[in-house]
């Protein structure tokens, strides 16, 4: 009942061994439960698991929609830097960090604060185009930069008081997400169709995690790093570089992922520009790693 409630509400909104891709799965199409996001462009996603709030972020109209107990409480603006409105995360203070991607020099990061505030971080470098965030006691934020089609990228930890960026993985192409699971740090990189790794603080030991097509923004569980590819998929991949199809067919572009350990569900927001301006969030039940004495590979 609180999913259908969920769905009412958005409805009425109107390093290890790298592995290559799993095989895609059979033809026929595979059905998920579907929010419509009528007006909404749904980019970023984070999960708040101690409230049960669901943050989605509305690239068309550089907003945070906040959802509650299938209720939306407010369409919260984005002001004063970037353009559009890209990753989401919840910071240990229980603000939302937000990327803002940016166009002719102006990217940026904002956060909201649990006062409604909207605050964002100074000191800033302009020319990055900024996605994919994540937390791991700091915030952890890929960028790129560069000409079209000759993209130069990597992952920053950006102080937020100060907007310094202490460089933690550069040397990339096009750098689009980036995820922590427990302290492995994952990045997706579009230009080489791969996901690359490094364990914090130092991230020393750089390596080939696993091949993925067009990766984009991803979100981590205890186990496994969710990553949505471009070519219409969902993999769930494994620090070791194991990977598996988790969702397929979903009728648009995957982009911004929030997991919901309680529940097990994955929340995925689908940009298709074939329908702009309706767009989707799917919510994917996500089956448990299969374990060695199961019997079962993957």
């Amino acid at each position: 009942m609180r999913r259908l409630a969920l769905a009412l509400a958005f409805a009425a909104l109107g390093c290890g061994a790298s592995t290559a891709p799993p095989p895609e799965h059979a033809t026929e199409t595979e059905r998920y439960r579907h929010i419509l996001m009528d007006r909404v462009d749904p980019n970023g996603l984070a999960w708040d698991p101690s409230r049960r709030v669901l943050y989605v972020a509305d690239d068309d109209q550089a907003q945070v929609m906040v959802v509650s107990n299938g209720v939306v409480l407010a369409g919260r603006p984005l002001r004063d830097v970037g353009g559009g409105a890209g990753g989401l995360v919840q910071l240990g203070d229980g603000s939302i960090a937000c990327a803002r991607f940016g166009t002719d020099g102006d990217g940026g990061i904002v956060r909201l604060l649990p006062d409604e505030a909207v605050r964002v971080v100074p000191g800033l470098d302009p020319s990055r185009h900024r996605l994919g965030v994540a937390a791991w006691g700091d915030l952890y934020v890929a960028w790129f930069s560069g000409p079209h089609g000759a993209w130069t990228g990597g992952v920053a930890r950006v102080d937020l008081a100060t907007g310094a960026e202490t460089p933690v993985l550069g040397d990339l192409g096009k750098v689009v997400g980036v995820a922590i699971l427990d302290d492995l740090l994952v990045v997706s990189d579009q230009t080489h169709d791969s996901l690359f790794a490094c364990h914090l603080p130092d991230c020393a030991d750089r390596s080939l995690l696993a091949m993925i097509p067009a990766p984009d923004l991803m979100t981590a569980s205890a186990d496994e790093v969710f990553v949505g590819s471009r070519a219409g998929n969902v993999f769930g991949v494994r620090a070791d570089g194991t990977t598996r199809t988790v969702a397929s067919e979903l009728g648009g572009e995957p982009r911004g992922l929030a997991w919901d350990a309680e529940d097990r569900e994955l929340f995925v927001a689908i940009h298709d520009p074939g329908a702009h301006p309706r767009h989707l969030i799917a919510i994917v039940e996500v089956p448990p790693l299969a374990t060695p004495d199961a019997g079962v590979s993957e």
